[in-house]
């Protein structure tokens, strides 16, 4: 059985890291890391990766592909449970009532650049917002399971 490796954020360096960045992989704590790191870091490590890949193009189709896949195959994938305690949590659910919210979440599911908007979203401080909300319902591992299974 293999166990789930769970380093130090690569990022501040001193929390235990939850999350991998969807372009490069590496691994960051919080939504605080993740932006320090979109904002200095990223970019430079996909232009090295590029730069490795460009004559061979189906090893970028690969690479690619790869990417895709290997977001549904960690440990970072969320449960049916959590995403349900998602939908019903009150928070979430009050954050998605502001307009301005849904429409930076439209933008981001009908995006042809999902990478560049969600750069740009990650500066709006009512997605930030929204995103903090959402990593403390995963963080904490489905708060309102107990509040269900308590009221028989």
């Amino acid at each position: 059985m293999a166990s789930k490796e769970k380093g130090n954020c690569e990022i501040c360096k001193s929390q235990i890291s939850k999350y991998k960045c969807p372009k490069c992989v590496i691994r960051y704590c919080s939504v605080t890391c993740f932006q320090s790191h979109k904002e200095s870091l990223c970019s430079r490590i996909i232009s090295q990766s590029e730069n490795k890949i460009t004559n061979n193009a189906e090893s970028t189709n690969l690479l690619t592909k790869s990417a895709t896949f290997d977001l549904a195959e960690t440990e970072d994938r969320v449960s049916q449970e959590t995403l349900q305690c998602l939908r019903e949590n009150p928070d979430l659910l009050m954050s998605l009532e502001n307009p301005h919210l849904r429409s930076l979440m439209t933008t981001l599911v009908t995006s042809t650049s999902p990478a560049e908007d969600m750069e740009r979203a990650m500066k709006e401080p009512i997605f930030l917002e929204f995103a903090d909300q959402c990593l403390k319902v995963v963080d904490n591992n489905c708060p309102l399971k107990d509040s269900v299974t308590d009221t028989g």
